[in-house]
């Protein structure tokens, strides 16, 4: 086990290799730190919140391969990172866990069946598919992310929560399933391009 706030702050740290016995890290394992690439073995079966968050330097990472929630905050603040390659068997993404990274690139599993508030708010991302799995895109979860051009969603969303894709403001259209069936206030606000929303025939 590698507890909670390990090595927190510790920004000369830039390499660490972890071993194949550890199946638990704790939150804020590695908050702040100067690591540049981190592996995570498959023996780790639970992650803590914020475990990589604010790791200023980080650029690539390998998360465990049954990994089946990401949790909360787990990449916010990570301004370099560019591209995340979730496991299969992600079907949860939590609150922030993105948030204010560089993130421009995911493919979102097949499986997944919830984004928590705020996930992707403020990060680079050009275009994502939203899987069917997702019923409900929630509140701030593309906030301010000022590259999105395109969204795609799959057959399955009833609901997109306030203030969804406020400040996105290169987003200029949208399909959106015939499954949808609640768009909260503010869901496009301040979208300056946006010229219209498709709904897809039943």
């Amino acid at each position: 086990e590698i507890g909670s706030k390990a090595f927190y702050g510790c920004t000369k740290l830039t390499s660490i290799t972890l071993p194949h016995t550890v199946t638990t890290i704790g939150d804020s394992a590695f908050y702040h730190t100067g690591i540049s690439s981190m592996t995570f073995p498959d023996s780790v079966t639970s992650l803590g919140s914020s475990v990589l968050a604010h790791t200023k330097h980080l650029r690539s990472v390998k998360l465990p391969s049954g990994l089946e929630e990401l949790p909360s905050s787990f990449f916010q603040g990570c301004e370099v990172l560019r591209t995340v390659i979730l496991p299969d068997t992600v079907t949860s993404i939590g609150s922030s866990a993105f948030k204010d990274s560089g993130l421009a690139r995911i493919d979102l599993p097949s499986g997944l069946t919830e984004l928590g508030a705020s996930c992707f708010y403020g990060t680079c991302l050009q275009s994502i598919l939203i899987p069917g799995g997702v019923e409900t895109l929630p509140s701030y979860c593309f906030r301010n992310c000022t590259q999105l051009k395109q969204v795609s969603f799959e057959e399955g969303l009833t609901t997109i929560q306030h203030n969804a894709f406020n400040y996105c403001i290169r987003l200029e259209a949208l399909v959106l399933p015939s499954t949808l069936k609640t768009l909260e206030r503010n869901a496009f606000s301040k979208c300056e391009a946006f010229s219209g929303a498709y709904f897809r025939g039943p």
